[in-house]
């Protein structure tokens, strides 16, 4: 996964004593609540993480992933460290909010592949796939084929909506039939 062999996992120590080296990027990932942010930092260790190095090996750079937040729960002290790492160059941030800030929004577009499979699994544990017929409407004007919202969704059944969207979405997820991009890209 690392360039030379070397992998330079900064979890443990990392906010301590960073060294700067030309031609380094760091991918700071705060994630405040494992749990509640499993799949999505799953797909980021599975499939952007990887994807990203691959791509910045051809450009001769080194990227270091640094999770700060087990640090952070053992030794709170250690925030300036992590500001200072944040405000440098050569840091990119990810963070993950969560729904604690805002409402959870219904996604705008999705694969057709997508779509239908948590319409299929949906439709398996009796959801209510009739909001997704409703709501949604195939754009094929798109490559590939998507599926987009059609507009404003009344708020009544917004939440029902993105409800059976989610649950659809982590049956077709625990199935393997969604979300195995990073995969058939790294047996290439």
């Amino acid at each position: 996964m690392f360039r030379g062999g070397t992998e330079q996992k900064l979890s443990t120590g990392a906010l301590d004593s960073v060294t700067l080296q030309v031609n380094i990027r760091r991918i700071v990932c705060v994630v405040p609540s494992v749990p509640e942010f499993l799949l999505e930092r799953n797909a980021l260790f599975r499939e952007v993480i990887p994807e990203i190095q691959q791509y910045a090996v051809g450009c001769d750079i080194d990227i270091e992933y640094v999770d700060p937040t087990e640090e952070l729960h053992e030794d709170p002290s250690k925030l300036a460290n992590l500001l200072s790492l944040i405000q440098r160059p050569e840091s990119l941030t990810i963070c993950f909010m969560g729904d604690k800030y805002g409402t959870t929004l219904l996604p705008q577009d999705m694969r057709s592949e997508e779509f239908d499979a948590i319409r299929t699994a949906s439709f398996e544990f009796s959801q209510d796939v009739r909001l997704l017929d409703q709501y949604y409407a195939v754009n094929k004007y798109r490559l590939p084929v998507e599926y987009r919202l059609k507009g404003r969704v009344e708020e009544e059944f917004q939440k029902r909506l993105l409800e059976v969207i989610q649950k659809g979405a982590q049956q077709a997820y625990d199935d393997g039939i969604i979300n195995q991009v990073g995969v058939l890209l790294a047996e290439r």
